[in-house]
Parts: structure tokens; sequence; C-alpha cells
């Protein structure tokens, strides 16, 4: 009988990781931060629509999927240290499980040169998911965290290679 109940569809989904990089927090900090220049996302084609400002709300599209819109809320902006954002993923039909998403970034320098980064992420479920979607969903967010901070620490320490060089 042990998991024939699945979680109130209410409840969102929170999961966490943690990664140590072997690149300065104020690095790590430029390439998540929407309003930095070097922002991983713009490094990989997004075009923003407006102008990022540390604090607010914007939107951007990846040139690999032109019917998906993102929006994006900051709301937490602590220079190298912390950085938070609602987002929400607009296509039709959706796209993905969640309906919306809650990430924040936390940094902590360890040293000059090497940074601890664990990930935040809170998930809403779309309306009317069944248990086994909603499974699925977990596992695929599960995934995503992990590597989404893989590829952060790939970026920033190969951008820390490339700067040495």
């Amino acid at each position: 009988m042990f998991g024939l109940f699945s979680r109130n569809t209410q409840e969102p989904l929170e999961l966490e990781g943690t990664a140590t990089i072997h690149a300065p927090a104020a690095l790590i900090f430029s390439l998540v931060d929407f309003s930095n220049p070097a922002n991983r996302l713009a490094a990989r084609g997004f075009q923003f629509t407006e102008t990022a400002a540390k604090l607010g709300r914007f939107a951007a599209t990846d040139p690999n999927l032109p019917d998906v819109r993102f929006e994006f809320e900051v709301d937490l902006c602590d220079n190298a240290k912390t950085y938070g954002f609602f987002s929400k993923i607009l296509a039709d039909p959706p796209f993905g499980g969640f309906d919306r998403n809650r990430e924040e970034y936390h940094i902590e320098a360890l040293d000059d040169r090497h940074c601890r980064v664990t990930l935040k992420t809170k998930n809403w479920y779309r309306q009317g998911m069944k248990g086994h979607q909603r499974r699925n969903e977990e596992t695929l967010m599960t995934q995503a965290v992990a590597q989404d901070l893989m590829k952060l620490k790939v970026e920033a320490e190969a951008l820390v290679k490339a700067r040495a060089a």
C-alpha cells in the first residue's frame, strides 16, 4: 500500500543541490545574474526583451525554442552571495509539468578561488497532473537541478582556465 497515495497537489516540489566550484564567488554571481552581460543564458543566445535590472521583471526567448517565452521576476540580489527569482515558461500548449518555479543560488566563498554553490528550487505543478505524471516530473526536475549545477561548474571553471591562459 505504500506509494499508492501521492502528495497533496498543492504542495510544490522542493529540491536542493550543492557543488564546489573552482572559481571565485563573484564569477559565479556574474553567470547567474540576469543583469550582467556575462550571464550564462545570454551567452547561450537567449534574447532578453527588456534590459534586465538587479531586481524586477523581464522576459527572454531561446533561439532554439522560438515559440516559448520565459518570464523572470528577480526578487533577491545580494552581490556575490545570493540570487533568487521566480520563473514561468509560457507556451501553447503548455511546456513542462510545472506552472511556475522558484530558484535561489546561494554562493559561499571558500577562499579567493573556490566557492560552494547551493541551488534551491521550488516547483509548482500544473493543475490536473496525475500521480505517475508527478513522479516523472519529479525525476526530470531532480536531474535538471543536478545538470544545472554541473553546467554552472563547467562554465565557470572554463572561464577561469581561459583567463589564466
